[in-house]
């Protein structure tokens, strides 16, 4: 057996990353020395990690297309008709449909073509239609995915199988864009500057694009190599197909892309933009009698700048001053009584500009598992420029400004050098003044403090992107002057952090990312997440979900805590939740007449589950070397089993209920017997009753101290209790008397060790 896996490992150690050689072989000799000694579980987990590892390290690959650009010398007319010489070229096609049948090939011919200039890339495609008057075309507006028909371009020009653009047009002319990120996540908030047309005829439908080259970013060389894609969506068929296709069981986006070749000898140049502003508004409202800031009528003017400027084709600098950062699209309405901020869409295109580059935390990997650990926000953009967050404490009408004034602001993007991704964003925002009119007098106080923020984003891609290490820093600073804002913003607030990632296997299908940082806050104890140390703290919390069955739970805890003393704290935390289930699995019976679920009766009920959960502590600290802590848990759960029956057929959600039609169901002995079909040739069959009141009481007491600095004693009693009486049924009262009355389990420790100084 050893031989056997020694050869197993040489086969496909090669694979292996080397910082995973190591500890396989530390894994496979452990087993190898230790075979007849180790229970079977640990076999198992061992096989498991190095066969998971192997199996990970061979994947699957895939055949990657390639597509030919033509250089056009006489450029393309925008207008969807084809007639140009280089679209009689030889295009590609071969589309296969990602829906309704994965994998099959489309039902409508596709063709597309690319071209190119000095300035600008071009793109064609011909979508054969057999009934072009059912060819689906709603109108839009920008980036809003109407029901219709669509053809999608993406492409990636760095290359890094990670990052890209996409541009989509549908047969109305209404156009879609935004960047790739991560292999596969989308930013439609990005809109780019270039042209389309389409034209339908009895053929079907044209697209033609034109994009220019200083509108994607990309390192310069003689010969480029891209990856692309085109999608194509039919809708009155729901057919989805694509030119580079990708399994729905695999991962991958970008990554699948087809190679692009055939561009070389481009002159994007350097490009600047300058985009002047001016803004007109008239605000009308109802009057309010006495107020001087509610005339029912409003109209202010203002004025400002955005400059743009390619320094290279992967290098962006975006300047603005007083840019005009009012919201023309409406933020929904939230209501918020947690303690945690309300996140909205960035949609200002001085931030949307670049912004992935500051995405944090999700290099390598395109889906995550966080377990409840979500990725941290280190930069928000929407905190610069918001509605100032000052009161003021004065009598009389107030008028706050709309939102803070941003002085300046100037942001550096782009890919440099050999797989460096920089980011770095610098702003300045005014001091706001909140204006109060009292008695025909008017004056201003002080709402929003003149503010620093900045933002560095680094990261470095090696080895073709299948390993990466990334750093952010972020800083806010503030020129507090006022008593008022002292209390209630930090004067700074800084964040350090790490991330980055690595590819287990050649084919990157498994990776691990992470990350790590911190923050540092500075400012007075009345502004810096309140005062933990006044005697009551009450914490109050609450959810309600609902599932489109027919489920639904929702819950509410609360947190009480009471200092009495400096040294004394007790805590009281009581919780209550409420589940309503319609499809809780209950159990499987074999039956081979149960042909339309493989052979078997998978019994399911509505449940309604109610839980208490009640958490008691005391700490009570006698000096810095003595304490007692002491915590105590009273539990019941209870589960009531109704309306029991089966899954009808696999992959639906249709039940078949028992006590109808010729199915009969009963209780006895607390087990239910259920003839399915009456008279009908399934055998009858046996469950137990499902019912469960669970009543538990945990608690502990630990008294510690340390006697000499490092050696310690410990004085510890546990004890459990349990019953199960009254299943089914929820009673607060009799259940909690039932706890204290069930028969209890003690366990007491002590615990005493000595450090001994050589």
């Amino acid at each position: 057996m050893k031989q056997r896996g020694a050869h197993l490992l040489n086969q496909k150690f090669t694979l292996i990353p080397k910082e995973l050689q190591f500890t396989i072989f530390l894994v496979m000799n452990l087993y190898y020395n230790q075979q007849f000694k180790m229970r079977s579980f640990q076999i198992t987990t061992l096989f498991f990690l190095v066969f998971s590892l192997l199996l990970a390290a061979e994947g699957k690959g895939f055949d990657q297309k390639q597509v030919k650009a033509f250089r056009t010398e006489d450029g393309v007319k925008i207008d969807g008709i084809l007639n140009e010489a280089v679209w009689q070229l030889e295009g590609f096609g071969g589309f296969l449909q990602s829906d309704p049948i994965d994998g099959a090939p489309e039902t409508e011919g596709t063709t597309v073509w690319i071209a190119f200039d000095d300035k600008s890339l071009y793109v064609a495609a011909r979508l054969d239609d057999t009934d072009p008057d059912k060819i689906v075309r709603r109108l839009g507006r920008r980036d809003d995915e109407v029901e219709s028909d669509w053809f999608t371009f993406a492409v990636d020009p760095y290359y890094d199988r990670r990052s890209g653009y996409l541009f989509a047009v549908n047969p109305s002319g209404s156009i879609m864009d935004g960047t790739l990120f991560n292999d596969e996540g989308k930013d439609m908030t990005w809109d780019g500057v270039w042209e389309s047309a389409v034209h339908i005829d009895d053929m079907g439908w044209a697209v033609e694009m034109r994009i220019p080259f200083h509108q994607l970013r990309f390192k310069k060389h003689d010969l480029y190599t891209w990856g692309v894609n085109f999608f194509r969506v039919i809708k009155r068929k729901n057919e989805k197909t694509v030119f580079s296709w990708v399994p729905k069981e695999e991962s991958g986006y970008v990554s699948r892309f087809a190679i692009l070749t055939g561009i070389r000898n481009i002159d994007p140049g350097r490009f600047l933009e300058f985009l002047p502003f001016v803004v007109a508004k008239a605000g009308y409202s109802p009057e309010e009698k006495g107020n001087p800031f509610q005339t029912g009528e409003e109209y202010l003017g203002n004025s400002g700048l955005d400059f743009k400027a390619g320094l290279q084709s992967n290098l962006t600098l975006n300047l603005t001053v007083n840019p005009d950062f009012g919201q023309v699209e409406v933020d929904p309405a939230v209501i918020n009584i947690s303690d945690q901020e309300t996140y909205y869409m960035e949609k200002r295109p001085f931030f949307v500009e670049g912004a992935d580059i500051f995405r944090f935390g999700y290099g390598g990997a395109n889906t995550q598992v966080n377990l409840g650990w979500r990725n941290p926000s280190f930069f928000y953009s929407r905190r610069i420029g918001r509605f100032p967050q000052g009161h003021v404490y004065s009598d009389g009408y107030v008028d706050y400004p709309e939102g803070t004034t941003i002085l300046s602001a100037a942001k550096l993007t782009g890919k440099v050098g050999n797989g460096w991704n920089i980011g770095f964003l610098n702003a300045f925002t005014e001091r706001e003044y909140g204006t109060i009119e009292l008695n025909q007098k008017r004056w201003g106080e002080e709402v929003e403090p003149f503010s620093y923020y900045g933002v560095l984003r680094t990261q470095k891609e090696f080895n073709d992107g299948y390993r990466g290490l990334g750093i952010i820093a972020t800083s806010v600073l503030r020129n507090l002057r006022s008593e008022g804002l002292e209390n209630r913003l930090t004067r700074n607030a800084l964040s350090l952090a790490f991330d980055g990632w690595t590819f287990l296997d050649n084919d990157r299908t498994w990776v691990i990312t992470g990350w790590c940082g911190g923050t540092r806050i500075s400012g007075s104890k009345e502004a810096i997440s309140s005062d933990n140390r006044k005697p009551f703290v009450l914490i109050v919390s609450g959810h309600y979900r609902t599932h489109p069955h027919g489920s639904y739970n929702w819950s509410l805890n609360a947190t009480l805590r009471w200092k009495p003393r400096s040294n004394l704290s007790l805590s009281i935390g009581p919780g209550y939740s409420w589940r309503h289930s319609v499809g809780q699995y209950v159990a499987c019976i074999e039956d081979e007449l149960k042909a339309e679920t493989y052979g078997s009766r998978y019994v399911m009920s509505d449940v309604i589950q109610e839980t208490l959960p009640i958490e008691i502590r005391v700490n009570w600290t006698f000096s810095p070397r003595l304490s007692l802590q002491a915590y105590l848990q009273p539990f019941i759960g209870v589960g009531d089993f109704f309306k029991f029956k089966e899954l009808v057929a696999a992959r639906t959600f249709d039940f078949d209920y028992y006590a109808e039609g010729d199915s009969s169901i009963a209780l006895e002995n607390n087990t239910y017997a259920v003839d399915p079909d009456g008279p009908g040739p399934a055998k009858e069959f046996f469950f137990r009753n499902p019912d469960f009141n669970l009543k538990s009481l945990r608690g502990t007491i630990v008294l510690r101290w340390e006697y000499k600095p490092g050696s310690t004693f410990y004085a510890v009693w546990t004890q459990n209790r349990a019953d199960y009486s009254y299943p089914g049924d929820f009673q607060v009262g009799r259940d909690l008397k039932a706890i204290f009355n069930a028969t209890g389990e003690n366990i007491f420790l002590l615990k005493f060790n000595y450090r001994f100084k050589l």
